[in-house]
């Protein structure tokens, strides 16, 4: 209550009041491209006001942007209490066998965006097909995002002949299957940082390069100078812009799960401490 929440902007209603808010999504630093915008919200340093921010990427941002000089505190990720992430998964029934007659490799989904245009999201899905049905041997579970609405992508690319058979939709909560795949790939997803916690390395397939409004001179940038989102900058998931990053990050992860693992784990921790 009196607290009107738009976006990246905190209103606070009452200058008394002790507000607390969260984005939906978890961004590191927040979001880089919304520095080219000089737009500011009206947030008075209120010594009765307290600012609780996920990692300490976003501290300097809220000072920038913000002009919140004080009361500022990192309380790092309040979901990924492992007490309630562990009843979060009991409470759930057992996978049904179809999922793991074999083991799996898991697509979380996202419908097409400005960053995720439907030919780069249908070239994505036939090289992790190529990857999981024909090189590795894996079935593939899809975890739909919930805006996606048209599922005639997921048909078009895996064959309607071979659903319940070679691919599956799957409703299950993403920690049930994020402890049970063998593989994730995703597009863009905090879940990377709830799967760290849990133990399951996240590929994120996304090749931005040539989409001017994620790839110019705000972008972040890889070791390679492609254009890349937060998780990827800060080394929360591992990178690929094709097919043959897909392959090499995979067997990166299936040849030593644990070095990948400890890395992505240090980094979680540096962030979000």
């Amino acid at each position: 209550k009196g607290i009107n929440t738009y976006n990246k902007f905190l209103i606070p209603a009452y200058p008394s009041m002790v507000c607390f808010s969260m984005h939906h999504a978890i961004n590191v630093g927040l979001d880089k491209t919304a520095r080219k915008y000089n737009i500011k919200s009206q947030i008075e340093n209120n010594p009765n006001t307290h600012y609780y921010l996920f990692s300490k990427e976003d501290i300097s941002f809220f000072q920038d942007y913000y002009g919140i000089k004080v009361n500022q505190k990192v309380i790092g990720i309040p979901r990924h209490n492992h007490k309630w992430m562990r009843q979060v998964i009991d409470r759930q029934d057992q996978l049904s066998n179809k999922y793991h007659s074999k083991p799996f490799l898991l697509v979380i989904g996202r419908p097409p965006s400005d960053f995720l245009p439907l030919d780069r999201k249908e070239k994505t899905l036939r090289d992790i097909k190529r990857l999981a049905i024909g090189k590795l041997d894996l079935n593939v579970v899809i975890k739909c995002h919930p805006k996606e609405k048209n599922f005639d992508i997921y048909e078009k690319v895996f064959g309607k002949e071979q659903y319940n058979q070679k691919w599956f939709y799957s409703k299950r909560h993403p920690y049930i299957l994020a402890e049970k795949c063998k593989l994730c790939v995703n597009f863009y997803s905090s879940l990377v940082l709830d799967f760290i916690v849990l133990g399951t390395p996240v590929i994120e397939y996304l090749n931005l390069k040539g989409i001017e409004f994620h790839d110019n001179e705000d972008s972040y940038r890889d070791e390679f100078k492609n254009p890349v989102f937060d998780y990827r900058y800060f080394g929360l998931a591992l990178g690929a812009d094709n097919f043959e990053d897909l392959e090499n990050q995979s067997h990166k992860i299936l040849s030593d799960k644990d070095l990948v693992l400890n890395q992505l784990t240090e980094n979680y921790k540096d962030i979000f401490y």
